[in-house]
């Protein structure tokens, strides 16, 4: 009781009087704030655009490119994307970072050869399915008018037609394509030149549907020719053309060939039994899609229409035009064509790429078309000039992000670089482009990524 009287006495006593010692009393701590935020942007790019709703994180797979869709040149060509920061996220809040994980030539594969893919340049779209027999894979060449140079490619290794030993009695070889074009097309399906591009130099072997639609055939380099057909077949449907040499060896003149056209199975065109028009003979390339106008007398030297299943058959004995026929199934044709030198399917994504061994004049491509990518509104460089591969080694670069309701410039820069041919003219270089922006710290798991990564986002060389 005594110590409880103390202890009460003790407790009025401090809270009494003047309180000298506790006249105030203060709490301060760090000030706390606390606010919504949004996480939301958009990509606006060569007439149309990719974008993000609010959410924490998340990535979006965008259509076409943000970068140039034309071939690099040596002054530069560059394409723009407008960066809209769509949320409430500050710009202080913020980090956005660019990259590309590698590059590459994208590749037509070869059946039964697959160090020479097809190397697809310039206007070419790609198709898995939707094309002849039984949906098989096919290109759409982009030729039209105003499509200059337009879509085509080029095989990888220099081969001599005909092939060595196979100057003998009998037929020589054989080069098949199906093939559809719209009413009016006049253009080449596949012809054979001394270049690894569409450069100067022999050409012949080309296969072309005339100004009416008709094909015709001119298969040496003095202009011999055969056709053209007697319908034409630029009727919006699926075609085979198929072309057979044959021959003997006469001496002191060569191979004397007998040049037969087939279509869809059927007899076209032929040349007499005993033709005085020997085959030219020299180390070239397969195009497809091109021909040189001085062999084929057209106004064009590129195709606008769509093309599946190029064949070269060099053997001793070829399958007949007749035999071949039209095939209804890709397995069905992979069989008739079992003895093929060279099959592209054409039935690539556009995605794949070549690693082997390119001629001398193409090696390295990535390493010789040149990249920019600057910022404006805020300003920034994920990049200065550099080349295309140096760029694409799968490194995050950064650069600031626009505040919230900006809208920031993003420029792509292509150039022809140091050592570029004119071998690698519309080559399609893979380099798929992101773009990922997230909120700070660093590592933050709120983080919006775009991706490009479609055949449209390939550079063209």
């Amino acid at each position: 009781m005594a110590t409880g009287a103390v202890a009460l006495a003790l407790l009025a006593t401090g809270t009494s009087g003047t309180q000298s010692s506790w006249n105030a009393g203060v709490v301060t701590n760090s000030t706390g704030t606390a606010r919504s935020a949004e996480l939301a942007f958009s990509h606006a790019y060569q007439a149309t655009g990719c974008s993000l709703a609010a959410r924490t994180a998340a990535t979006q797979g965008c259509a076409g490119s943000i970068a140039p869709t034309t071939g690099a040149t040596a002054a530069g060509v560059a394409a723009t994307d407008l960066v809209t920061n769509n949320g409430t996220a500050t710009a202080a809040h913020l980090q956005a970072a660019v990259r590309a994980p590698s590059c590459g030539p994208v590749k037509h594969d070869n059946r039964v050869a697959a160090g020479n893919p097809l190397l697809p340049r310039h206007g070419t779209t790609f198709h898995t399915s939707g094309g002849p027999m039984d949906g098989a894979g096919y290109v759409t060449l982009d030729g039209g008018a105003g499509s200059t140079p337009g879509g085509y490619a080029t095989s990888v290794t220099a081969a001599t037609q005909p092939g060595a030993g196979l100057v003998s009695a009998g037929r020589l070889s054989g080069v098949g394509v199906w093939f559809k074009a719209a009413p009016g097309t006049a253009g080449p399906l596949v012809s054979f030149t001394a270049s690894a591009s569409n450069g100067t130099g022999s050409g012949d072997r080309a296969l072309y549907l005339d100004a009416a639609g008709k094909l015709r055939l001119t298969w040496n380099v003095t202009g011999s020719s055969i056709g053209p057909t007697s319908s034409s077949y630029a009727d919006n449907a699926w075609h085979f053309a198929y072309v057979t040499f044959g021959g003997v060896n006469v001496v002191a003149l060569g191979v004397i060939p007998q040049v037969t056209l087939w279509v869809d199975g059927t007899q076209q065109a032929t040349t007499p039994l005993i033709s005085l028009s020997p085959t030219s003979s020299y180390s070239g390339y397969w195009h497809l899609g091109w021909a040189p106008t001085s062999v084929t007398g057209l106004a064009t030297s590129y195709l606008n229409g769509s093309l599946s299943n190029l064949v070269i058959i060099n053997v001793g004995t070829i399958p007949a035009g007749s035999t071949l026929g039209k095939p209804t199934t890709q397995a069905a044709f992979n069989t008739a064509t079992s003895a093929a030198t060279d099959h592209w399917v054409l039935a690539d994504p556009g995605t794949t790429t070549f690693t082997g061994t390119l001629p001398a004049t193409m090696t390295t491509p990535c390493a010789k078309v040149t990249v920019q990518w600057t910022f404006t509104n805020p300003s920034g460089t994920a990049t200065a000039t550099v080349p295309l591969s140096t760029f694409a080694d799968g490194t995050w670069r950064s650069v600031d992000a626009p505040a919230p309701g900006g809208t920031q410039t993003s420029t792509i820069t292509v150039r022809q670089g140091t050592g570029y041919s004119t071998d690698l003219s519309g080559l399609h270089l893979y380099a798929p482009l992101s773009y990922r922006v997230q909120t700070l710290p660093a590592g933050s798991a709120w983080s919006q990524t775009f991706t490009w990564a479609g055949a449209a986002a390939a550079f063209i060389a």
